[in-house]
C-alpha cells in the first residue's frame, strides 16, 4: 500500500503523530526502526515555530538517538531551511552524519 506523506507513529501517550523533522524531511530508517534523527530548527522559522521542537522530539520514542540543533540569528541561519547560511546547515548535517557513521563533509575522509 502506498502512503502519501510522512509515516505515523504512536507516542507514549497513545496519540498518533506524523513524524516530520524540522525541515520537513523523513527520519533515517533501518529495517523499519528509526535509527537516528537530526532535527534542525531555526530560531525565527516562520513555517515551523521553535516551540514545536520539543513536541517533534517526543514523537520519536523508539529512535536510538535524537539530536536537535537550533540555528540562530547570530549565525544568519534562523530562517526556514536555514536561508542565509545554508553552508552552515550542510556542515552541521554532514558532521552529524559523520558521527553517526555516515557521510562526512571532509573530502579526504571519503
Amino acid at each position: 500500500m502506498n502512503r502519501a506523506g510522512p509515516p505515523s507513529v504512536h507516542d507514549r501517550s497513545g496519540r498518533t503523530s506524523q513524524v516530520v523533522t524540522a525541515d520537513g524531511t523523513r527520519p533515517v530508517r533501518l529495517a523499519g526502526q528509526v535509527v537516528g534523527v537530526l532535527l534542525p530548527a531555526g530560531a525565527a522559522d516562520h513555517y515551523v515555530p521553535l516551540h514545536m521542537l520539543g513536541d517533534q522530539m517526543l514523537t520519536l520514542p523508539t529512535a536510538r538517538s535524537v539530536s536537535a540543533r537550533v540555528f540562530t540569528e547570530a549565525e544568519h541561519a534562523q530562517n526556514h531551511c536555514r536561508i542565509g547560511n545554508q553552508g552552515l546547515a550542510l556542515k552541521v548535517i554532514f558532521d552529524w552524519l559523520g558521527q553517526a557513521g555516515g557521510r562526512t563533509a571532509d573530502p579526504a575522509a571519503r
